[in-house]
């Protein structure tokens, strides 16, 4: 659970200062993934370890019903 902490952290330091906090449940899982952080990370000047704790924080909180096995499988092993 540390990673979802330091995402949290990340999040609020890095991304909240530019715009307000968007939903994660309005995107796929594959779209947060592939197209918005990349682009946001960079944009945020994020180390990879900082843009995978975002992503799975983001993920985690818009959590929906494809569930941990899609989750894992998408991000990668984080818990």
């Amino acid at each position: 659970m540390a990673i979802l902490k330091r995402g949290y952290e990340v999040h609020k330091a890095k991304c909240a200062k530019c715009h307000p906090f968007q939903n994660p449940a309005d995107y796929e899982a594959n779209e947060l993934r592939d197209e918005i952080m990349p682009v946001m990370a960079r944009k945020s000047k994020l180390d990879s370890t900082d843009e995978k704790a975002v992503l799975a924080y983001l993920l985690a909180h818009g959590f929906s019903p494809w569930g941990l096995e899609r989750y894992t499988r998408l991000v990668g092993q984080v818990f």
